[in-house]
């Protein structure tokens, strides 16, 4: 097994799925299925950005109405 100062763990977890497996696209394969993992997971939260043209966006801090 292949060591490396730099580089986190990636290094070492792609020299470990390439042994395990024999298959030098393990690795790719493992960055397919976190990519897979992430894009779920953005998706299943609602949006909570403030648009510029909502009431919270345009409200004073203070509480006050504000009258345009």
């Amino acid at each position: 097994m292949a060591f490396t100062m730099f580089g986190g763990t990636a290094p070492f977890v792609a020299t470990a799925l390439i042994g395990s497996t024999g298959s030098n696209l393990a690795p790719s394969f493992y960055v397919i299925a976190i990519a897979l993992v992430s894009v779920v997971v953005a998706t299943a939260y609602p949006e909570r950005a403030v648009s510029r043209g909502s009431a919270a966006a345009t409200a004073d801090p203070r509480g006050a109405p504000v009258t345009t």
